[in-house]
């Protein structure tokens, strides 16, 4: 990363008091976290085209090979303090857009309870005990929703999106639905197209991951052969490849 980008972030705003409030009022747009976490007791959703939606109680504990899910554990202490689990469950027959939406979200919901959650990742087939101990009993049911995510690959290129973030102190890069809905102002991308690799900045993203965004891309194009080149110029050809 050029020393300039250095120059031109707030390093110091990271993690701060306003910055986990910005996030956190990005969280609250979401209509399905309205009342998560403020009681003890159980909550689980779904991915369904790119949104969560809530699962009926009655039928929690049954999962769709094909689907992601995401679940929320509420437990009441002694002292009368809720500690919340976050559970980001993936089916064995889940989708690439599925499991990044699953991901982003558990982010934003983390988000939402001010970071205290604990997250885990959870694999259908793989429960941990924990997971398991949160339903009477778990039953896999085939099938599951149609994503409606479907891969454009132009001159047999597969477009990629990545978003690049930084949580609780650790950089990550997940591979989310390259829709542009999944961009935010707070976060770095990149997107592996046919003919440039795109990296976007959020005017709000840190200098953490504006770094790590440069790095995913240079290493992108290394794989590449050098046959496309890394770019920050935004162009048409970059939002026409999201829907």
């Amino acid at each position: 990363m050029a020393a300039e980008d250095w120059k031109d972030s707030n390093i110091g705003a990271i993690g701060t008091d306003e910055d986990k409030a910005l996030r956190k009022m990005a969280a609250t747009k979401e209509p399905a976290w309205a009342g998560a976490g403020s009681k003890p007791g159980l909550l689980v959703w779904r991915v369904e085209h790119f949104h969560v939606v809530p699962v009926d109680p009655g039928s929690y504990g049954k999962f769709h090979k094909g689907d992601s899910y995401i679940v929320l554990q509420t437990v009441e202490t002694d002292s009368g303090k809720l500690v919340h689990t976050i559970y980001f469950y993936i089916g064995t027959e889940s989708s690439i857009d599925e499991k990044g939406t699953a991901a982003y979200k558990t982010v934003e919901l983390d988000d939402l309870l001010d970071g205290e959650p604990k997250q885990v990742r959870e694999e259908m087939g793989k429960e941990s005990p924990d997971f398991v101990g949160l339903f009477k009993e778990l039953e896999f049911l085939d099938g599951g929703v149609d994503s409606g995510f479907k891969h454009v690959v132009p001159e047999g290129h597969d477009t990629k999106l990545y978003q690049i973030r930084r949580v609780k102190g650790k950089t990550t890069v997940l591979q989310v639905p390259a829709r542009k809905e999944m961009l935010n102002d707070g976060d770095s991308f990149v997107l592996d197209a046919p003919e440039k690799i795109y990296v976007l900045d959020g005017p709000k993203a840190s200098p953490f991951e504006k770094r790590q965004a440069n790095e995913t891309a240079e290493h992108i194009e290394t794989s590449r052969h050098g046959k496309v080149q890394a770019t920050h110029d935004i162009d048409d050809a970059f939002w026409a490849l999201l829907p």
